[in-house]
């Protein structure tokens, strides 16, 4: 094997040092995207807790129709929700 580094000219040493970089980058890189996942997991839970779709939609609806309201956008079509 290391007859093919020696004639690359690559000392096995770097390779090795190398990828330990690279896996120790890619085990941070795994507990962030964990941390950042049970986050979004937190606020979905909280977002879907004890509400049915229906109640969602008119929540939605109503914050639309007031910021519309507060930005003086007039639009027709939500004033007759």
């Amino acid at each position: 094997m290391s007859n093919i580094f020696a004639s690359i000219g690559i000392d096995p040493g770097i390779i090795i040092i190398l990828l330990m970089i690279i896996t120790i980058v890619l085990i941070g890189m795994v507990v962030y995207l964990y941390k950042v996942i049970k986050r979004l997991e937190a606020k979905y839970h909280l977002f879907m807790k004890g509400e049915d779709g229906r109640s969602l939609e008119k929540g939605f609806m109503r914050k639309v129709i007031l910021f519309c309201y507060h930005n003086a956008l007039i639009i027709p079509q939500l004033l007759n929700f």
